[in-house]
């Protein structure tokens, strides 16, 4: 439930206050926004309006009588409250004040809403969130003067707002302005950007990084002196609360209203599951099938349930021509179908691109598609326990670097799922080690400490990865840590490229049938066939050969079935190629073995069940034990693991993860230089402000390194004193290939040429860049903040705390 008080006073009785242009224009203006945006409908917003033919006036009697909460309008969970107007702080009380069109400038005090009365009453409402909008401290003029020759513009850093985010339109000492052209108030019109498709905010943090950039560059713009917006949010934690529609909020990304989500009613069960109070959802997003798990009360795994009663949600979203769409489920074969509805599959691996897929004619991104799947699964989740929100956490491909990783999180963001932590599924898979209870069998009953290197070849549906891990275990206290040692892989590798390969192959020798047959004008059905083509694919795994229907053929005998015969020898001569580079990925694994193999090979993922790809392990591996006890389950059930730690019922496993990207900073020598400072570290690197002279680059992060870690290096700056300095960010993945991933320029030093650059990453991935000024040869000894940057968006509470203390977010 949402409600929305608008007051606009551009009209004052009193000829002491100077009239407003555009103020009462500018309620209207939020009052479309929010209708359009943020889910509000007519009977959900009040508007006090001076002047106005169709709006109560903005008196001060009106604006108390709106502000006395109505007994239906208790327990909302959006309050807003926007005045566009005339502000004083008085000298007499010191209190700060909005001015109604009744106010009288010399009784300010007695005539006009003090703020300490707003907070009051707004209070009163029982929000469970509160924003005020204050669109006020405008130009002001008494007798041709302006009124702080007598009186000041309130100052919103000293108002207390508990329990509220307020959004004031410029800083203490500042004053907010009217723009003729755009008939509005600066302020304003900015809030409109932010909510509408310039700015596509959906937060209150977002809304106040959107307006702190963007209103002084609009007053710049028009010529008016400096005007910074100032936001208090208390407490913090309400900052990340999503105020734009459920509607709004998915479509944004796609730049298109998506539809509603169609719920198809199946097996689930009719009474709730009760979890844990503190108990953590695992999701295991995948190409071809998602998983989703939770602890129960009874500390019993439960899987969560699709429609179709299984624990696989296939990674499907049928799209209707409205918009509206299915989840889970292929309904292009649905009978009367005729191209009503496109289903959308194996979307998972566009995110390691910038590609969009074409649905009725709108382009929808990547990680839209992905939200609508978290979301429903989520849901469905909500359904099974009766609980909402909770804590999340997920698998992500080792291999996908950090522009991917940032699309995936994006993804859980926009379905409103509070991701906790993202690990990568060859590390999480194995955690399944703990499970077996013969894995440490030379173990004697004395106290000790046993190591084992594992290799985990995790093949899915549309991505490979190959972790190594080391395992110890401590006797007796039957701890386990996992220590993540490399990872490899290939974004474009896994069962759905087999089942590409059997589809041509189908295709090859159906058209020779078709042509014995003199029907070679026929056009085979790509759906039909792929749906052959995945059969054929899990057969071959069982036996020799696998039998491929060509059904309703149009021969010049009639209407007949040809039947075609595809061997494991075919389907192991044809997929070579994809066998090639998955040996690449597992060979550069082994290279960390000089002098012994790995202890076991763990097998992950659906793919490893795949004809060749078990073959090619098998060659891959010799003697080497392999583990298949898990498979396609390894990942959800490791995650299920590391969840049950996060919920409290498990604390003898520790997963030591590495990062699988190196950051380098792009840099003109990578020499290093003696150090002119007090301090003994030599410098590593020059870097110019010339961006053209920076073709090099320096390693800040190794590929690799174990998580958490702080890292920095110091480098010399050449150029003008007074230029800033481009600093292009490098990601480096496990072949030393390097991909610019981020650009953005520091202020200008004040003093000193010397630079260190910090890089802080936490033990769930997030990473923080610093950039200081530090003490050079000269007597300057300040040490001066230049940047700091969010490189990832988990959107965890390390990343919400980093924002709060004024980190930005990288664009990548």
């Amino acid at each position: 439930m949402r409600h929305a008080l608008l007051i606009g006073c551009s009209q004052y009785d009193d000829p002491e206050i100077g009239s407003l242009n555009f103020a009462s224009e500018d309620a209207e203006i939020f009052s479309n926004l929010l209708k359009t945006y943020c889910g509000f409908e007519n009977e959900d917003i009040e508007i006090l309006s001076s002047p106005s033919e169709k709006s109560p006036s903005a008196t001060r009697s009106n604006i108390i009588k709106k502000l006395s909460i109505p007994p239906n309008q208790k327990n909302l969970d959006l309050l807003i409250i926007y005045f566009s107007g005339h502000g004083i702080h008085s000298a007499t009380d010191g209190k700060d004040y909005l001015l109604p069109q009744d106010a009288v400038y010399r009784s300010v005090e007695y005539t006009a809403i003090s703020f300490d009365y707003l907070l009051h009453e707004v209070k009163k409402w029982s929000a469970r969130c509160t924003i005020l909008v204050i669109d006020a401290c405008r130009n002001v003029f008494r007798n041709g003067k302006a009124i702080d020759t007598y009186q000041s513009s309130f100052n919103p850093s000293e108002i207390k707002l508990p329990g509220v985010a307020a959004f004031f339109s410029c800083a203490p000492s500042e004053r907010s302005y009217e723009l003729p052209n755009l008939k509005s108030g600066v302020f304003t019109h900015a809030f409109s950007e932010a909510l509408g498709d310039t700015g596509k905010c959906k937060t209150i943090r977002e809304l106040d990084q959107y307006l702190l950039h963007r209103v002084p560059s609009i007053g710049n713009e028009y010529g008016h002196p400096k005007q910074t917006p100032y936001t208090r949010v208390d407490p913090l934690s309400i900052a990340d609360t999503v105020i734009v529609s459920d509607q709004r909020k998915l479509s944004i990304a796609a730049s298109m209203k998506i539809g509603k989500e169609i719920r198809i009613s199946g097996k689930r069960s009719e009474s709730y599951d009760e979890i844990l109070s503190d108990s953590v959802l695992a999701i295991d997003f995948g190409t071809s099938n998602s998983l989703a798990i939770y602890w129960n009360k009874s500390g019993e795994l439960k899987y969560v349930i699709g429609s179709e009663g299984r624990k696989n949600h296939p990674s499907i979203i049928s799209f209707y021509p409205n918009l509206d769409y299915v989840v889970g489920q292929d309904l292009t074969n649905e009978p009367g179908n005729n191209g009503k509805c496109i289903a959308v599959k194996n979307f998972k691996r566009l995110l390691t691109s910038n590609d969009t897929v074409n649905v009725h004619g709108y382009e929808i991104s990547p990680t839209v598609l992905a939200s609508l799947l978290i979301a429903s699964i989520h849901k469905n989740f909500e359904e099974a326990t009766g609980q909402t929100g909770g804590t999340v956490i997920a698998s992500v491909p080792a291999n996908f670097g950090i522009a991917a990783t940032n699309k995936l999180a994006n993804a859980f963001h926009m379905a409103g799922v509070p991701l906790t932590r993202m690990i990568g599924e060859p590390c999480v898979a194995a955690l399944n080690i703990v499970q077996l209870k013969d894995f440490f069998p030379s173990i004697k009953k004395n106290d000790g400490y046993y190591a084992k290197n594992i290799l985990i070849i995790d093949v899915g549906g549309g991505t490979t990865d190959v972790s190594l891990v080391e395992v110890s275990y401590l006797y007796p206290e039957g701890d386990y840590h996992f220590e993540v040692q490399a990872a490899y892989g290939d974004n474009y590798l896994g069962g759905m490229d087999y089942d590409e390969a059997i589809l041509s192959l189908i295709e090859r020798i159906g058209r020779a049938e078709l042509a014995n047959a003199g029907a070679s004008q026929v056009q085979l059905k790509r759906n039909a066939l792929m749906l052959e083509a995945e059969r054929a694919k899990i057969a071959l795994g069982r036996r020799s050969v696998a039998h491929v229907l060509l059904a309703n053929i149009e021969t010049t005998s009639g209407i007949d079935n040809i039947e075609l015969e595809i061997s494991q020898a075919q389907f192991l001569e044809i997929s070579e190629d994809l066998n090639q580079r998955l040996k690449n990925c597992v060979n550069k694994a082994f290279s960390h073995f000089p002098n012994s193999p790995p202890d076991f090979i763990l097998l992950a993922g659906q793919g490893c069940k795949i004809l060749p790809i078990i073959k090619t392990i098998e060659k891959l591996a010799g003697n080497i034990p392999l583990i298949k006890d898990y498979q396609e389950n390894a990942v959800i059930t490791g995650l299920a693991i590391q969840a049950k730690i996060l919920s409290g019922i498990g604390t003898n496993v520790l997963l030591l993860d590495a990062i699988y990207s190196g950051l380098c900073v792009a840099c003109a020598s990578t020499q290093s230089i003696p150090s002119e400072s007090k301090s003994s570290q030599d410098l590593e690197a020059t870097i110019s402000t010339d961006v053209n002279e920076n073709t090099e680059t320096i390693t800040l992060i190794n590929t690799f390194a174990f998580i958490p870690i702080y890292a920095s290096i110091r480098v010399r700056i050449t150029g003008p004193l007074d230029t800033p300095i481009p600093l292009d960010i490098y990601e480096m993945s496990g072949n030393n290939s390097q991909q610019k991933i981020g650009h953005f320029l520091i202020p200008p030093r004040v003093v000193s040429n010397l630079l260190e650059i910090r890089c802080d990453i936490d033990a769930n991935g997030v990473t923080l860049l610093k950039v200081e000024e530090i003490p050079d040869s000269s007597n300057y000894t300040e040490v001066r903040l230049l940047a700091k940057y969010i490189v990832n968006r988990y959107w965890t509470q390390a990343s919400q705390s980093a924002l709060n203390a004024g980190y930005k977010y990288l664009s990548i």
